[in-house]
């Protein structure tokens, strides 16, 4: 019935034919609150209830095995992987420095200050007027 009331728009409802207070509600209060509920939960909960993980179809393999190509290189027995890797070694070049006895990398960076070093108690703070003449 408030359905069929809500969509009429030409007549007024009232329970009461002196009073406007007591006009009928167009809005279910009721409804209003179950699609509240029902908009926050679709926000956090899926068709099919709580599970928001998806689940691997085939518990029996291991989550973190190797891809297939890994596996079939597993198959082949070392001494030939090595045997296959050295010939492959054999045709590359080696390799030859650009500028004989020129160094490969620059050792510039500055070593920390130590106390063997005489001007590292010169940048400390000094007070007073006897503690300068200590220097």
């Amino acid at each position: 019935m408030r359905k069929q009331i809500a969509t009429d728009n030409k007549n007024f409802y009232s329970y009461s034919e002196n009073f406007l207070s007591l006009a009928f509600p167009l809005v279910n209060e009721n409804e209003l609150k179950m699609k509240e509920k029902e908009e926050s939960e679709a926000r956090w909960k899926t068709k099919k209830g709580f599970d928001n993980l998806i689940k691997n179809s085939n518990y029996a393999e291991h989550p973190k095995k190797p891809p297939q190509s890994i596996l079939d290189d597993l198959q082949i027995p070392y001494v030939e992987q090595l045997k296959e890797k050295m010939a492959t070694i054999k045709g590359r070049a080696p390799f030859v420095a650009e500028e004989a006895g020129k160094v490969d990398f620059f050792t510039n960076f500055r070593c920390p200050p130590t106390f063997a070093d005489r001007d590292f108690f010169k940048t400390v703070f000094i007070s007073g007027d006897d503690m300068v003449k200590e220097l």
